[in-house]
C-alpha cells in the first residue's frame, strides 16, 4: 500500500517526538517498500505453470502473463478423392482429412501416412437423379443410404407431381430399413388429392426421424401409390426455376 510520510518538527518542539509509535510506522514503511513491482516480464510459460501460493516477494506488473498453451503443430486440411483415412503421403499432427464420403479424420501422430482417428460424426446423402413414375398399389424405392451403427438424424423429402388425376388419390412417402416395404418403417406421411377436378397437383412431403442403429443398415426412401398411377416423383422441382435435389435423403450421425 502507499506510504504516507510523517512530518517532523525541530527542537525545542515536542509535537513530533521520536517514540516507539513513530519509529514503528517508519519500520513498517521500509518493509512495505520491499514488495516492489517486478522489473521484467518473462514468458509465456508452459501451460499450467504456476509458483507456489504465498512464496512471491514481488507484486505482479500490469503487463504480466499467466502462461499460454502453445498452438498445436500442423493444422492443414486435405480434401480426399477416396473413402477412408489417408494411406499415403506425409502429414503432421493436427492435420485433418475429409474423405470422398464427407467423413472427417484428424491426424494424432504425424508421419507417412501418420496415425488417423475418425471424428465422431458421419454424413450421408442420396438424391433422385431422374423422375420416377409411380404405379398403383406398388412400393417403389426412390433412393437409399447405407449407415453404420450409431444414432442418426435422418431427413427425407419427396417432391410429387400428381399429374392430371381424374379422381381421389394418395401417395404414401415412407422411410424404411426394408427395401420396397413398409415393414419396420421409421416414418411415413401421405400426399392426397381429394377431388376429381382434373387439375394439376403438386406436393412436397418431408420426413424426419432420429434412429438408433445397432449395425450397418440401408435406409430407403419409398413411395406407395394408391390409385395414383401416372403420378411422378421429381428429381428437380418443376417450378419456374428447376432446382436439383428435390427428392432424397440426408443423414447425420449424432452419437
Amino acid at each position: 500500500m502507499p506510504y504516507t510520510p510523517q512530518t517532523w518538527d525541530d527542537a525545542p518542539s515536542t509535537a513530533t517526538p521520536v517514540d516507539a509509535s513513530r519509529l514503528t510506522y517508519m519500520e513498517n514503511g521500509i518493509a512495505g517498500a520491499y514488495l516492489t513491482a517486478a522489473s521484467t516480464v518473462t514468458g509465456p510459460d508452459a501451460f499450467g505453470a504456476a509458483s507456489a501460493v504465498g512464496t512471491s516477494t514481488e507484486y505482479a506488473r500490469a503487463d504480466h502473463d499467466h502462461g499460454l498453451p502453445s498452438a498445436p503443430s500442423g493444422g492443414s486440411t486435405t480434401i480426399g478423392t477416396t473413402a477412408g483415412a489417408p494411406t499415403s503421403g506425409t502429414f503432421s499432427t493436427g492435420d485433418t482429412y475429409l474423405d470422398s464420403n464427407y467423413v472427417l479424420y484428424v491426424c494424432t501422430a504425424g508421419g507417412t501416412p501418420g496415425t488417423w482417428v475418425q471424428v465422431a460424426f458421419d454424413y450421408a446423402e442420396s438424391f433422385l437423379t431422374s423422375n420416377i413414375t409411380l404405379a398403383n398399389t406398388t412400393y417403389q424405392n426412390l433412393v437409399s443410404v447405407s449407415l453404420g451403427a450409431g444414432t442418426w438424424d435422418i431427413a427425407a423429402t419427396a417432391t410429387l407431381d400428381l399429374g392430371r388425376l381424374t379422381g381421389p388419390a394418395n401417395v404414401d412417402v415412407i422411410l424404411s430399413p426394408t427395401s420396397a416395404s413398409n415393414t419396420n418403417a421409421y416414418a411415413a406421411s401421405t400426399a392426397a388429392v381429394g377431388s376429381a377436378s382434373g387439375g394439376v397437383y403438386a406436393a412436397s412431403v418431408s420426413l424426419r426421424k432420429i434412429v438408433v442403429l445397432s449395425s450397418s443398415t440401408t435406409v430407403y426412401l419409398e413411395t406407395y401409390s394408391g390409385s395414383a398411377a401416372g403420378a411422378v416423383v421429381e428429381a428437380a422441382s418443376a417450378g419456374g426455376a428447376s432446382v436439383a435435389n428435390a427428392s432424397g435423403i440426408t443423414a447425420v450421425k449424432i452419437g
